[in-house]
């Protein structure tokens, strides 16, 4: 769990999605805030991070809440539209979508497209199940 440290910072590591909802509710419980200048949207079905970077704000991670729910295409357009309105106007947002996240397409109906693309690898003893994530905290397209 994490551990506040002297200079009011908090040290944590997330390694799996479900490790963010928990990280999340303790946030609360503790009265934090993640970041001064991150900012972390969340809805029945998902959680996502709104990060800032020198022109853009990247959106990610970017979570399903409960892998067991049905998420409607409604629900995906609401959580797009609770992004935009968590985010700073004049800035553009990116996002580093897995190829297989359902998001994308709605992404694409609210006007976002595609800028490049790169391939994921990891290496782990354990399985990584990436089957709740729809999008990737920033690979670099935040600089």
């Amino acid at each position: 769990m994490p551990h506040a440290l002297d200079n009011g910072t908090l040290q944590v590591r997330i390694a799996y999605p479900e490790d963010w909802d928990i990280f999340l509710d303790w946030c609360t419980a503790e009265g934090w805030i993640v970041s001064e200048t991150e900012r972390s949207v969340t809805s029945a079905q998902f959680t996502a991070l709104l990060q800032p970077g020198s022109h853009s704000w990247h959106i990610g991670p970017w979570i399903e809440r409960d892998p067991c729910t049905n998420i409607s295409a409604a629900d995906i357009e609401h959580f797009i539209t609770l992004i935009r309105k968590n985010a700073p106007g004049g800035q553009a947002l990116s996002v580093d979508l897995l190829k297989a996240s359902t998001v994308g397409a709605y992404l694409v109906q609210a006007g976002f497209h595609k800028v490049g693309s790169s391939v994921l690898m990891c290496r782990s003893r354990k399985h990584i199940d990436l089957g709740r994530v729809c999008a990737l905290a920033s690979l670099g397209s935040i600089g």
